[in-house]
């Protein structure tokens, strides 16, 4: 009988050491489950894409909340080809952004966003402004063109390239207050901030913000064939792959980086990249993205042919360090 009663109560003893396992297992793979949703709840998500295609509703959203219109001068217009529609948003004539950005634990504002606008200009010379982060238009516009052609503010400096008017172009900005405060133009780095700019300062968000407004008159007439915006700051990778606005990326990165049109990458690839630079540099290494910024392939030696065979199809962007500086190349893998 005790020989019974030992046997019985191990078996027990077993049992509930089971459960208790599974249950430690749960409550393990919850956390991890947990984690990585927050992790992806963090990620550069597109909340809002306004394309100005019909002509009936400009305010209309193909992702997110609808615009408010805010004026009465906004016209259809050509956009960069027949499928992609445009409008002309006159002086004093605006959008409000109802964005639906979440906050961050700690912060009162949104500090991390990317604003992605295609536009056109009629001319240089007038000032023309893409942002206001005060929703009551009552302080000064946040990301202008200045009579020059030069894309920024004085706070933050200018692009040291200028747009082209009657030229469809890509601008992307990408901030990460306290981090990093960013310009591309059609997919190429062209400004970045010296002081990064402060979380919950002039360039957080707000509940509202406002596209092409300004306090005193400082924004010009232009055009205007897609908005968008993501709740993270884009990286150089993910900015290259979006390209240009109806016209081919030059998909370098670093427009003040010597000798850009001698660095080429020949695409289609196949089972090899073969990247041609300049006699007197040296590649020091190699990183591959595809399309969502997502790091597929890294040589960290000076080699000109790296072996991609094990990749699938698609478009992928190789950023090649050479003498301390990046470039930008895209390329087709075949």
């Amino acid at each position: 009988m005790i020989f019974e009663k030992k046997i019985t109560y191990t078996f027990l003893e077993l049992f509930i050491n089971i459960l208790n396992h599974m249950y430690m297992k749960r409550i393990i793979l919850t956390s991890i489950l947990f984690s990585v949703s927050l992790c992806f709840s963090f990620s550069q998500n597109k909340v809002g894409c306004w394309k100005f295609d019909d002509a009936s509703n400009f305010t209309k959203a193909e992702v997110g909340n609808p615009l408010t219109l805010v004026g009465t001068g906004v016209h259809k217009a050509d956009g960069p080809d027949a499928s992609n529609g445009a409008v002309t948003v006159d002086k004093k004539t605006y959008f409000e952004v109802d964005h639906g950005i979440a906050v961050k634990s700690g912060a009162s504002y949104v500090n991390d966003y990317s604003l992605v606008i295609d536009f056109k200009i009629p001319a240089v010379g007038p000032w023309y402004n893409f942002y206001q982060t005060d929703p009551t238009n009552t302080s000064d516009g946040d990301c202008f063109i200045n009579t020059s052609g030069y894309i920024g503010t004085y706070i933050t400096g200018y692009s040291s390239l200028a747009v082209s008017s009657d030229k469809w172009h890509r601008l992307v900005i990408s901030a990460s207050l306290n981090n990093s405060y960013n310009y591309y133009l059609d997919g190429s780095f062209i400004h970045a901030t010296d002081n990064k700019q402060t979380a919950d300062g002039r360039f957080s968000l707000d509940k509202k913000f406002l596209l092409f407004a300004d306090d005193d008159g400082d924004d010009g007439t232009l055009d205007v064939a897609e908005v968008s915006l993501y709740d993270g700051a884009l990286t150089d990778a993910q900015v290259a792959a979006l390209g240009g606005a109806g016209h081919t990326s030059t998909g370098i990165s670093n427009i003040q980086a010597n000798n850009d049109s001698n660095i080429k990458i020949m695409s289609p690839i196949r089972d090899f990249i073969s990247i041609t630079v300049p006699d007197n540099q040296k590649i020091q290494n190699v990183t591959l993205f595809d399309t969502y910024g997502h790091l597929v392939l890294q040589s960290m030696n000076s080699d000109t042919k790296i072996n991609v065979s094990g990749l699938e199809k698609g478009i992928y962007i190789a950023k090649v360090r050479i003498d301390g500086k990046d470039y930008y190349l895209k390329c087709l893998k075949d």
